[in-house]
């Protein structure tokens, strides 16, 4: 069987991704495709019994959808997950009823996501599965061991520190501030009903930018109380550093703001983890950090988390005197207020392994559709185009680099290559003394197949 896996932004999808090929290829005989976005659906009519392991579902992918469906198996776990957090515009935009429906597996994190999907449309969904995600099963062990080198190389350039991931739609790569809303409107809005969804969507996220204003502030506040201690900013994928930097305007010098390496290995090695409205606070909540959540919005106004870990302020004056109490040790953080039950997220606890949940659904349907086709021949003039698409890759992302026609797209430009992703899954395998073999190939610019044999 093969399985394919496209991959949108790198940074937050890569490893988990490779964590579960490296499980599926570890518990059933089957071949993985790994794309760049979904370049890997270019033959699409050449698939047969193959299954699609989607980052989402869309109204502009519903023509997509319904032909991997014709002959293949579609299944989805929403990267901008959990839908439980969501405004009313991503639901309409994201969660097509039709397309819904006739998905083979439709995954979600825990129970109260399921239960939220039954709410919204009034149904019982028998393809909805409750999962956990792949990203969390990376910081139990033996896996959390895999970013120890980038750890270390965190706390030698900034020893001890406050974690503080942004999460904000404002600072956006390219010259437009507002692009990402307005692609969002251009991409899902398709009726009147979204559009006035759309339009009540705009209002929170224009009201969010006063609150990212002062927490960019407070954060600048907290950092020159505590010269001790470094505090470290990581910009969302598709921001401009130097956009945050000039809205900030005063930097202290033990504050840095930083885009490197994966969210997970900041979050480990952090004695602080503080955040406005950034999902990242799960993984924070897994590794049993110091949550501190700063955020003046309200409830359907602004932008919330629905469900939030740690303790949460709306007022500046309470968060920093509570801050300063709990890094001076005169308060107590109670960590029980960290605490995420299964039904909110199905592999929070260490017993529960997300992959192996994937698997298991996986197998079913492997029993009925073992004879998958897929055109994998190829000839000189196959590898002929497979350079030219990637130079022709460089010159773009080189001329959009020098005319400063960088776009938040630009964290979806990136490279997937076989000797790394040979190095990954070789790591895995050592980690947990796997025994499988693989053969490691390009395909297609950007598209990787990985033999299982």
């Amino acid at each position: 069987m093969i399985i394919s896996l496209p991959i949108e932004i790198k940074d937050r999808e890569y490893l988990p991704k490779l964590l579960l090929s490296h499980y599926l290829m570890k518990r059933l005989k089957v071949n993985i495709i790994l794309s760049r976005s979904r370049l890997g659906l270019y033959k699409i009519q050449n698939y047969k019994n193959a299954i699609f392991f989607d980052k989402s579902l869309s109204i502009h992918k519903e023509k997509l959808s319904k032909n991997i469906i014709k002959n293949n198996i579609l299944s989805v776990l929403d990267e901008e997950g959990p839908i439980t957090n969501w405004i009313d515009f991503m639901i309409e935009g994201r969660l097509p009823l039709n397309v819904l429906e006739n998905t083979h597996l439709y995954f979600v994190r825990g129970m109260k996501e399921k239960i939220f999907l039954k709410e919204k449309f009034k149904k019982n969904f028998k393809n909805v599965k409750v999962v956990g995600h792949p990203k969390y099963d990376l910081l139990k062990s033996p896996f959390k061991s895999f970013f120890d080198n980038d750890v270390e190389k965190i706390k030698k350039d900034y020893g001890k520190y406050v974690f503080i991931p942004l999460s904000f739609i404002q600072d956006l790569k390219g010259k437009k501030d507002k692009d990402y809303s307005s692609y969002l409107f251009e991409t899902f809005a398709k009726n009147n009903f979204i559009k006035q969804k759309y339009k009540e969507s705009a209002k929170k996220w224009d009201h969010d930018e006063k609150n990212y204003n002062y927490f960019l502030q407070t954060i600048s506040e907290l950092a020159n109380l505590n010269k001790n201690i470094n505090f470290v900013i990581r910009p969302h994928p598709t921001q401009d550093i130097s956009k945050i930097k000039n809205r900030m305007k005063i930097i202290p010098n033990n504050l840095h703001i930083v885009y490197k390496y994966s969210i997970n290995p900041w979050i480990i090695g952090a004695h602080y983890y503080i955040h406005s409205h950034c999902t990242s606070v799960y993984e924070a909540a897994k590794l049993r950090k110091k949550i501190f959540c700063y955020n003046f919005n309200k409830k359907n106004k602004g932008v919330i988390l629905a469900q939030n870990p740690g303790y949460i302020f709306d007022n500046k004056k309470k968060f920093l005197s509570f801050f300063q109490k709990v890094i001076k040790k005169k308060v107590k953080y109670d960590m029980k207020k960290i605490i995420l039950d299964n039904s909110f997220l199905f592999n929070f606890k260490n017993n529960k392994i997300s992959c192996e949940e994937i698997v298991k659904h996986f197998s079913k349907l492997s029993k009925s559709f073992s004879k998958d086709k897929f055109d994998l021949d190829q000839n000189y003039f196959d590898r002929f185009k497979i350079e030219i698409k990637k130079i022709l890759f460089q010159i773009i992302k080189l001329k959009n680099y020098f005319l400063n026609k960088e776009s938040y797209f630009s964290s979806k430009y990136f490279d997937i290559n076989v000797t790394e992703i040979n190095l990954i899954i070789k790591k895995f395998r050592k980690i947990d003394r796997s025994k499988y073999k693989i053969s490691v190939k390009e395909i297609d610019n950007n598209i990787i197949l990985i033999i299982n044999f």
